[in-house]
């Protein structure tokens, strides 16, 4: 894989919160300089500019304390970032995200010799593969009702 490094046009600065007034852009990005230590963003990226834009917040991964194990087939509410599969071949219902995780990213990791399907409980929505293959991890965003597999 390649990428290209381009000068930057945006602006990148530093704050406590997402901008509240100023005239901003689209793809400028605020830095927390006081994130939390467990959840709470990492930054902010403005989405479409304006005075201030809409800003969305870019969460950060959790510490190892919130992984959640799964052994069985279950519903489950992502609220830790990280869900490894404890045994393989069942399925695991996602319940709809809710405000308080919009724009959370989870990583469902399956180290087992099974693949794990992804079904969307009532009022949900998986989008993408939801199978998650033997040995694989797929990652997770929450938008609205619905998991957008990435």
């Amino acid at each position: 894989m390649s990428f290209t490094l381009k000068n930057r046009k945006y602006r990148e600065g530093y704050g406590t919160a997402a901008p509240t007034s100023g005239q901003w852009s689209a793809n400028e990005v605020v830095i927390n300089e006081n994130p939390a230590a467990n959840g709470g963003p990492l930054k902010w990226v403005c989405i479409t500019g304006g005075t201030p834009g809409t800003w969305v917040a870019v969460t950060q991964i959790k510490d190892v304390a919130s992984v959640t194990t799964i052994a069985a087939a279950s519903n489950v509410a992502l609220t830790a970032n990280i869900v490894e599969i404890g045994t393989g071949s069942f399925n695991i219902t996602l319940a709809a995200p809710t405000a308080a995780v919009s724009g959370n990213v989870a990583t469902v990791v399956n180290p087992t010799a099974g693949p794990v399907t992804l079904v969307a409980a009532s009022g949900t929505v998986v989008v993408g593969n939801v199978t998650i293959s033997a040995n694989s991890s797929a990652n997770l965003l929450s938008a609205g009702t619905s998991w957008y597999r990435s």
